[in-house]
């Protein structure tokens, strides 16, 4: 998870999650069809437009991309009242699976947002929770951010160890040390006690 190797007992599962990457909620993976994919997207989208802003007194959706048939990028007020915060939707479909990404931004740096996304669904790969990549990046339930460089990253997982029904292992990785990635992270961290 994140960038780290979880060992855990055999038969223990994963029975939960929490994933940011670069400030940007990960949503849980969803199993649906191309079909599925968009006719969901375009009912998101048709809803936003459809929805006025009580300040403008226009559409609450702000800006919609398509970088291709399985990617969409939708930009809307953060709230029915709000014209300072505006909160950025990701949808990407590969392999059957459906990917969300949320983000929100001030008003004024939606550009920036906008191409925040795009980078982040760009490197975007499907994974099984056996499947270990070989490129550096970012692991969460069902996929994989290909990406060597560290960004803000986060990951709460939980686990049931087998032969412990009673017992629930959370465990929660996140950057304390924002330099010196390059370096093994004990090194970084100046040891064990």
């Amino acid at each position: 998870m994140g960038r780290f190797l979880i060992d855990v007992p055999a038969g223990s599962r994963l029975t939960g999650g929490n994933y940011k990457y670069d400030f940007i909620d990960i949503e849980p993976v969803k199993a649906m069809t191309h079909d599925e994919f968009a006719l969901d997207v375009d009912d998101f989208e048709s809803n936003l437009r459809a929805a006025n802003n009580e300040k403008t007194q226009k559409s609450m959706l702000l800006r919609s991309a398509r970088p291709d048939e399985s990617t969409r990028i939708l930009i809307a007020w953060k709230s029915d009242f709000s014209t300072a915060l505006a909160s950025i939707s990701g949808y990407r479909w590969i392999d059957g699976r459906r990917f969300l990404f949320q983000d929100e931004v001030d008003d004024d740096k939606q550009e920036v947002g906008m191409s925040r996304m795009r980078e982040v669904l760009s490197g975007l790969r499907t994974r099984t929770d056996t499947d270990i990549p070989t490129d550096p990046g970012y692991c969460f339930a069902g996929g994989f951010i290909a990406n060597p460089e560290w960004n803000n990253e986060e990951a709460g997982v939980d686990f049931r160890i087998a032969g412990h029904p009673d017992t629930l292992l959370s465990v929660w990785f996140y950057p304390l040390s924002r330099y010196k990635h390059d370096r093994p992270l004990l090194e970084r961290m100046g040891g064990m006690v």
